[in-house]
């Protein structure tokens, strides 16, 4: 009897401890990975601006390739958005909606998660001296006062999250550089000079066969 009730003693107090950290716990949780990487900025920019290109990098949309997902009709900017379901606990069901294009520069959104409250994202490019763009993603959320879920936010959130950040910065990176955009070729037509009389002599020439 003794050492049960040493036991519910411990458990006891383990527990006022948990609830005591959880209520000095902060309900907002941030977390955010950057990379400094060497390809065009308009390039990098097209893959963070259009929904549809994070299947491309995105480490969440990886998780599960099965996944039922819808697509907005422009997919691409400001209103853009999509939403999936998936049996996958880790990728579970919700939304992400592009509330803010600033070319070249900055696309943010709104990611809902099922389950959680709504979060800012971002994604920010800051061209460097000589070559290469420092590519930023991050996440701004309101955990609430759930003392659970700011316990693990807290000890193990930026772990998770930062994580796959850092595999969807490389894995941006190879695919912009495993696809880069095809060069366009120039068409120039040449200019008839003004003042030049053998070019003007030979279109009058054509002119008069014709």
């Amino acid at each position: 009897m003794k050492v049960l009730k040493i036991i519910l003693i411990v458990l006891a107090v383990l527990a006022a401890l948990f609830v005591i950290v959880g209520l000095l716990l902060p309900t907002k949780f941030k977390s955010e990975r950057s990379a400094v990487i060497n390809a065009p900025q308009d390039e990098l920019f097209a893959q963070i601006n259009d929904v549809k290109n994070w299947n491309n990098w995105n480490a969440w949309n990886k998780m599960d390739t099965a996944w039922n997902v819808t697509y907005s009709d422009n997919t691409v900017g400001e209103g853009a958005w999509y939403s999936w379901v998936s049996e996958d606990e880790n990728v579970g069901k919700g939304k992400v909606t592009i509330t803010k294009s600033e070319p070249m520069s900055n696309v943010e959104g709104i990611m809902e998660f099922a389950g959680m409250k709504p979060a800012k994202i971002y994604h920010t490019l800051e061209p460097q001296d000589g070559d290469g763009v420092k590519v930023t993603f991050g996440i701004d959320s309101e955990i609430g006062s759930n003392i659970f879920m700011k316990v693990v936010f807290y000890f193990f959130g930026d772990g998770m999250v930062g994580g796959n950040y850092e595999k969807s910065l490389k894995s941006l990176e190879e695919h912009v550089k495993n696809n880069p955009k095809p060069t366009e070729p120039v068409n120039i037509e040449p200019e008839m000079p003004e003042n030049d009389s053998v070019a003007k002599r030979d279109a009058t020439e054509v002119e008069l066969i014709d």
